[in-house]
């Protein structure tokens, strides 16, 4: 971008390096500038202290505990009997026995003849002491023992307090907030000035992938300016591969060019086209021959036209020579109607300038085919008639309420007014004050529509002249709500735009900022200016010493009354029963609790560092990009 470089992507003059900013360089990457302006302030010690009273009641209860019921049984299955074999030997010692024996019997007739003979023997038999022992075999089966479920009582916390009144809990923290650094202003040292793209490019503010020289170019491989395309050069092109001035397309050069490709020309729409086409003179012209600026159809030479083979300013219809005309074949201004010669007629084929009606020739005549001035009527033929075929001449106004001179409509104030409560001359239409007006409520000269302020208005409520369409402030406008001059789009601001919320001159698409923009959305300008404090490091070291007494006692814990149900010994050489066993409540006194967390001299330390606070971005100034400036 520059002069007589024989560099790479410098921005300058006669520089022979490569990404070079100024003149004269040699080297590379010469000329370069970068800025950075950072406020930092200082780290900012950080010192805290307080505390208060910790004295917290401690209430609740531990709910009711119980064991499930116990089964104590024999192996391979709950139901089996538990058994039971033993032996027990029993020892002891045998007193001394004495063992007397008496014998008496009697012996009969032991010899014949001899008599009986009676035996008496006593005897007596000594048993020492003897030492005994009994072995005793058991083999027997025990039932199962089932322990019913017990229950333990709902144990509560009886004046359990964490701290008292006199426990103090102080804390202290110390540590420091920053440094805080915050960049204001950063600029890398780049070739160019103002570029924002992806690979170094010389010029102004450009921006895209890169590899761009001059003003303002979005894209890759561009040169020129506002270019928004790929491998491009010229002013205001988008698209790729293209040359000239505000083309839209691909592979085209030439002026105002749109299609898909392989075109040259001026005006060209379509692919492999070259020469003029859909051609047009001047500026803001929507369609086919048009000369001048801001005519809609064809053939048209003025300003403002909208319709076909018009010649003059603000006509809307056809073949119409003056301006603002409404209707066609006029000849004059301000006519309302078609076949009209002279100014301010409302209706057909009159001739002469004022009359409300058709085929009248003269100044100021209200009905059909009347010659003359101020005749009120049809085929009248002289000065102030009023009624049908009449010849010579009348009032010097006819109708009603007029003040002036050959008026032949109602409440007028002027000379040859045909119309309704105008002030002027030669006004057709109604409360119109001027010159030539037909339309109603208008304020100036040949205005045929309703409401404006200027001249040749065929619209309504414009401020201006030669307006077709409606309130415009301006000159020339066929469209609506612009502000300027020959727009044939709406809501405009400037010139000759066909586009629409265009803010700026011969723009052809929508919502733009500038002139001869083609697409939409372009040339707005945004403006965002913020400071941004990054995170801000915090350190902080918090020391809390601890020494709080825990006191209090718990309630008596009670296992109720439960009983062990009868057991049942069966077996080989055994057969018992055993209980049942009555277990009476078990009480155990409650504990009281006397502790304390902490100590004298024990703390909780903390350290806290990392960002804490942060980013921060400050808001300076904000301007969004929109069309227009300004607008909110």
């Amino acid at each position: 971008t520059g002069v007589g470089n024989t560099g790479n992507i410098n921005t300058g003059a006669f520089i022979s390096g490569n990404e070079s900013n100024g003149m004269f360089w040699r080297g590379d990457r010469q000329g370069l500038m970068a800025a950075d302006y950072t406020l930092t302030i200082p780290e900012i010690p950080l010192t805290l202290g307080g505390g208060g009273t910790l004295n917290l009641p401690l209430t609740g209860q531990i709910t009711g505990l119980s064991i499930n019921p116990i089964t104590l049984h024999g192996t391979g299955g709950s139901g089996n009997p538990i058994p039971v074999i033993g032996h027990l030997t029993l020892l002891g010692q045998t007193p001394e026995i004495d063992i007397g024996v008496e014998l008496s019997f009697t012996i009969p007739n032991p010899i014949p003849g001899f008599p009986d003979i009676d035996i008496d023997i006593d005897i007596s038999v000594p048993i020492p002491s003897l030492p005994i022992s009994i072995g005793v075999d058991a083999d027997s089966l025990l039932s199962p023992i089932t322990l019913p479920r017990i229950r333990i009582n709902t144990i509560a916390f009886e004046d359990v307090v964490i701290g008292g009144p006199t426990t103090l809990l102080p804390v202290s923290i110390g540590g420091n907030v920053g440094p805080i650094v915050a960049q204001v202003i950063h600029v890398d040292p780049s070739p160019g000035f103002g570029n924002s793209t992806s690979l170094p490019s010389s010029g102004f503010f450009n921006s895209g992938a890169g590899g761009v020289s001059g003003f303002g170019n979005i894209g890759d491989r561009v040169s020129g300016f506002w270019n928004e395309a790929s491998r491009a050069s010229g002013y205001k092109n988008i698209g790729s591969l293209l040359s000239g001035l505000t083309n839209v397309g691909e592979s085209l050069s030439g002026i105002n060019n749109t299609g898909a490709g392989l075109t040259s020309g001026a005006g060209n729409v379509g692919g492999n086209l070259s020469g003029l086409s859909v051609f047009n003179a001047g500026f803001a012209n929507l369609g086919v021959g048009n000369v001048g600026f801001g005519d809609i159809g064809r053939m048209n030479l003025g300003f403002g036209n909208v319709g076909d083979g018009n010649i003059g300013f603000g006509n809307l219809g056809d073949f119409n020579f003056g301006s603002g005309n409404l209707g066609s074949f006029n000849i004059g201004s301000g006519n309302i109607g078609s076949y009209n010669i002279g100014p301010g007629n409302l209706g057909v084929q009159n001739v002469g300038f004022g009359n409300f009606g058709d085929y009248n020739q003269g100044f100021g005549n209200s009905g059909v085919g009347n010659i003359g001035f101020g005749n009120t009527g049809a085929g009248n033929v002289g000065f102030g008639l009023s009624g049908e075929g009449q010849v010579g001449f009348g009032a010097w106004n006819t109708g009603s309420g007029n003040v002036g001179l050959f008026n032949s409509g109602t409440g007028n104030v002027g000379f040859f007014n045909s119309g309704t409560g105008n002030w002027g001359i030669g006004n057709s239409g109604e409360f119109n004050t001027g010159l030539f007006n037909a339309g109603r409520w208008n304020t100036g000269w040949a205005n045929t529509g309703l409401l404006n302020t200027g001249v040749g208005n065929p619209g309504s409520y414009n401020s201006g002249s030669f307006n077709v369409g409606v309130s415009n402030t301006g000159d020339f406008n066929p469209g609506r709500y612009n502000t300027g001059w020959a727009n044939t789009g709406d809501y405009n601001t400037g010139w000759a735009n066909t586009g629409h919320y265009n803010t700026g001159g011969f723009n052809q698409g929508d919502q733009n900022n500038g002139f001869f923009w083609r697409g939409d959305n372009q040339g707005q300008a945004g403006f965002d200016y913020t400071l941004t404090i990054p995170p801000i490091s915090l350190g902080l070291e918090v020391s809390i010493p601890v020494n709080i007494p825990v006191s209090g006692s718990l309630g008596n814990i009670v296992a109720g009354e439960f009983t062990i149900p009868t057991l049942a010994l069966a077996g080989d050489n055994l057969n018992a029963n055993i209980g049942p066993i009555v277990v009476s409540p078990i009480v155990i006194t409650g504990p009281s609790v006397d502790l304390v967390v902490g100590g004298v001299g024990e703390s909780i330390q903390l350290v806290l560092s990392g960002p804490a606070l942060g980013p921060v971005v400050i808001p300076v100034l904000s301007v969004p990009a929109g069309p227009g400036l300004g607008n909110s």
